[in-house]
């Protein structure tokens, strides 16, 4: 049962006045209501319906079981060494992904350190007074940066995966 159910029920059950209770009790119905099958869930059941078992997606178009890591190290780096023969230091950069503009401009400035943020790169946005940003730029619906700005709506709205 959620916060909101069990907070009507018991409003409903103990009101502070009359005209409370049946307020209580006619919102506690409505919203019964949105939740078929009955109010109460089990972790047990949730855990048995399955959701784990399908594959998730790396950004280097690996899959890989929940609760694990990619395993592919090897495309791992070899995007991370991509990135820096594509993209070289004072490269002039377009990006396209969810939280900013379509075809932001950008600056390259470097690459970060960490190996866990192997699909990364150290960026200044032209917008942005203290713009330096290290933001992920490949993904498996492909590299979110680019030399030149990407005109194309439909492929656009791939890489900035909606947000378009």
């Amino acid at each position: 049962m959620t916060r909101r159910l069990r907070a009507l029920k018991n409003l409903a059950e103990r009101p502070g006045t009359v005209a409370e209770g049946e307020v209580a009790r006619r919102m506690y119905e409505r919203e019964k209501a949105k939740h078929p099958g009955g109010t109460e869930y089990n972790f047990s059941d949730f855990m048995r319906s399955g959701w784990m078992d399908e594959p998730t997606i790396c950004n280097c178009g690996s899959t890989y079981t929940a609760f694990t890591k990619c395993e592919n190290h090897a495309r791992h780096e070899q995007i991370r060494a991509e990135i820096k023969e594509r993209f070289p230091r004072g490269t002039r950069v377009y990006y396209n992904k969810w939280a900013y503009d379509a075809n932001c401009t950008a600056t390259v400035t470097g690459y970060p350190d960490d190996p866990r943020l192997w699909n990364w790169i150290k960026v200044k946005f032209d917008h942005l007074k203290s713009g330096y940003r290290t933001i992920p730029i490949h993904s498996e619906n492909g590299w979110h940066l680019s030399t030149a700005p990407i005109e194309d709506p439909a492929w656009r709205k791939v890489l900035r995966e909606g947000m378009e």
